[in-house]
């Protein structure tokens, strides 16, 4: 079945907005952004809390929401789960008509509900089941075969970033003085096997094969590093091994991110106290990725890649067995019968109260 049917006539207040993006027994959290004159404030809120959100964001300007649920800072490292694709189009007459053209052709459904904010289109299709860290790879492949199916109506690029906000509905954006708002009835989620299917049908079972277990690769390393209380490996090993798994999912501006959020967890110190030991690493090796390798010659589409990954952090049969470790130890079984041990969230924290956010005063 391609869809399943979801009716929610209430859609258009934030709160409940949220709702459907963040189910309240999942975990991770909505990481809410609020851009002013003086620079950027961030907050988080729990998705059963997000009710607080009704008194407070209407046309209140410039608020942006994550799609996805993270555990800290928008990053790849810290995502959690997602349960939606989404592309966003430049505001015309014809785009939304368009593009559901568009899906009617190619024979994928159209999105389960559009908002605007005056300047961009914003398309969601809702899956029938939210997609966890673990799977990462799968948002990241259905992601990219979205925008190459809508490639030719101009959509913007940097949705395809895990770190993309998109505007609340009830605010404000300032640019356009308009209100972010839903143009659409709440539609039919979409079955998560036939999206996968029909998105991700142009990579071949290597490439497929690969970026599943980079994927796997990265909650692994960030609980191997969070268990151990006393690093006894150099933190440029550790950025290396990270580099080459992120490096298949990141834009190189988001690697830099990335790579800067490890540096920071790494030292317990912030990146202005880092940028002059670590900034010449780690814009070396976001820049090399683009030619297969990373850091002095590491191949990373080498065999062994991962036995050296092992070796050279000198992973226990302990640590494997407790943390359930399989990756980066050289496992590449079609299933992993394990899941990954606790990860801490990584980056400096940088939130404020969630009621701060929408002070006017923040302005």
């Amino acid at each position: 079945m391609r869809q399943t049917h979801d009716p929610y006539p209430d859609i258009a207040r934030p709160e409940v907005f949220l709702g459907k993006f963040h189910a309240p027994a999942g975990k991770g959290r909505i990481v809410l952004e609020r851009r002013t004159m003086r620079g950027v404030c961030r907050s988080q809120i729990f998705p059963e809390d997000a009710g607080k959100l009704a008194r407070v964001t209407c046309k209140v300007p410039d608020v942006l929401f994550s799609p996805c649920s993270f555990r800290g800072l928008p990053l790849l490292l810290n995502f959690e789960n997602i349960n939606c694709l989404y592309v966003q189009l430049p505001v015309t007459d014809v785009n939304k008509r368009r593009l559901y053209d568009l899906m009617e052709e190619k024979g994928f459904p159209i999105p389960t509900v559009v908002t605007t904010d005056g300047a961009r289109l914003s398309f969601f299709w809702f899956l029938a089941r939210p997609i966890s860290r673990q799977e990462y790879f799968k948002v990241f492949l259905m992601q990219h075969g979205l925008f190459e199916l809508v490639k030719n109506l101009t959509p913007y690029c940097d949705t395809l970033s895990i770190s993309s906000l998109v505007g609340l509905p009830g605010t404000i954006n300032s640019t356009t003085d308009g209100y972010v708002g839903v143009i659409t009835p709440w539609g039919s989620r979409v079955d998560n096997g036939f999206a996968e299917t029909f998105l991700t049908g142009r990579y071949r079972i290597p490439d497929y094969k690969r970026l599943r277990l980079h994927s796997r690769a990265i909650p692994e390393l960030l609980a191997l590093m969070h268990d151990r209380v006393l690093l006894r490996d150099s933190a440029e090993d550790w950025l290396i091994f990270f580099a080459a798994s992120l490096c298949h999912f990141c834009s190189t501006r988001q690697l830099l991110d990335e790579l800067r959020a490890i540096a920071v967890s790494l030292e317990g110190r912030s990146w202005n106290q880092l940028a002059s030991t670590y900034g010449r690493l780690i814009e070396d090796l976001s820049t090399s990725k683009l030619q297969g390798f990373v850091g002095n010659g590491f191949s990373i589409d080498r065999p062994d890649w991962f036995s050296l990954v092992a070796g050279k952090l000198r992973v226990s049969e302990e640590e494997i067995k407790r943390l359930g470790l399989s990756v980066i130890v050289g496992e590449t079984d079609e299933f992993f019968s394990t899941e990954v041990g606790h990860v801490m969230p990584v980056g400096e924290v940088e939130f404020v109260p969630v009621e701060r956010l929408f002070m006017r005063a923040v302005a």
